[in-house]
C-alpha cells in the first residue's frame, strides 16, 4: 500500500493545484474569451481582469474554466492510483469548484463579480429573485466541493495545503505593480476566503490519527517553488495596459 502524501507534497501540490485554478479562471477563461470577442485587455492579474469591448462571454469565461477543469480532474481521478498525484487532481477539483461557487455567491450578495453583469443584461424581474437563485446554486456548488474534498481527500494533510494555496496567492499579490493592499485583500479573499471549505473537512478529522510519516517527495516541492516564483512575477505583477496606449 502506497503511503499518504507527505506535509512537504501537500505544501507544494496545494500552491500547484491554487495556481492552476487561478490562472485557468484569469488567462484561459477571461482573457482568451475577451480576445475571442475582438475585446481588448487592459488588465489582467492574479486577482484582477478588466477587457474593453467585450461581452456576456468574457465574465462568464471565467468560471465556466473553472468548472470544465474541475469537471476534468474529477475524471481523471479514476486513472490514477499514485496518492500524490490522486492529491493534486483532488485538490484541482475542490479549489475550482469554490472558486465556481464563491463568483455566484458574491455576484448574488453583492451585485458584482463575474455573473452580476450576465443578470443585469438578461434584466430577469423581479431582480431579487435572479440573485436569490444564483446564491442557492452556488451554495449548492460549494456543497458539492466540500463533500468532493471529504471524499478525495482522506489522509492527506489538507491544513498544509489550505495554508500553502493562500500564501501562494498573497505573495504574487504583493508583486502587484498597482495597488498592493487592495490586491493583497483580494487575494485573501480568493484563496483563504474561498477554500475555507478545506478547514471544514479538516475540523471533522481533528481526532483522527495523522497518517503514518511518509517519504518526502522533493520533486513536488521544486515544481511547487518554481511555478510560485513564476506565478508571482507574471500573473502576480499583472499585465497592464493603458487605456491611452
Amino acid at each position: 500500500m502506497q503511503s499518504p502524501p507527505s506535509v512537504v507534497s501537500a505544501v507544494a501540490i496545494g500552491a500547484l493545484a491554487f495556481i492552476l485554478a487561478c490562472s485557468s479562471h484569469e488567462v484561459i477563461g477571461h482573457a482568451a474569451a475577451c480576445m475571442a470577442e475582438g475585446g481588448r485587455i487592459t488588465l489582467l492579474t492574479s486577482v484582477y481582469f478588466k477587457c474593453t469591448g467585450a461581452g456576456v462571454a468574457t465574465d462568464l469565461a471565467g468560471p465556466l474554466a473553472n468548472l470544465v477543469l474541475a469537471f476534468g480532474a474529477y475524471l481523471l481521478l479514476k486513472e490514477h492510483r499514485s496518492p500524490d498525484v490522486r492529491l493534486m487532481l483532488a485538490l484541482t477539483v475542490a479549489f475550482n469548484l469554490f472558486w465556481l461557487s464563491g463568483c455566484m455567491l458574491t455576484s448574488a450578495a453583492t451585485g458584482t463579480s463575474d455573473f452580476a453583469y450576465t443578470l443585469r443584461v438578461l434584466a430577469v424581474s423581479p431582480a431579487w429573485l435572479a440573485r436569490v437563485a444564483l446564491g442557492t446554486v452556488g451554495l449548492t456548488v460549494y456543497c458539492v466541493g466540500i463533500r468532493a474534498a471529504a471524499k478525495f481527500l482522506q489522509g492527506a494533510p489538507i491544513l498544509a495545503s489550505y495554508v500553502s494555496a493562500g500564501i501562494v496567492s498573497c505573495t504574487a499579490a504583493l508583486c502587484f505593480v498597482g495597488f498592493v493592499p487592495g490586491a493583497l485583500r483580494a487575494a485573501a479573499l480568493e484563496s483563504f476566503g474561498a477554500m475555507v471549505g478545506l478547514l471544514v473537512v479538516a475540523s471533522r478529522r481533528s481526532g483522527e490519527n495523522p497518517p503514518s510519516s511518509p517519504s518526502r517527495r522533493y520533486k513536488w516541492l521544486v515544481a511547487g517553488a518554481l511555478a510560485t516564483i513564476a506565478f508571482a512575477l507574471s500573473l502576480g505583477r499583472g499585465l497592464v495596459v493603458s487605456a491611452n496606449a
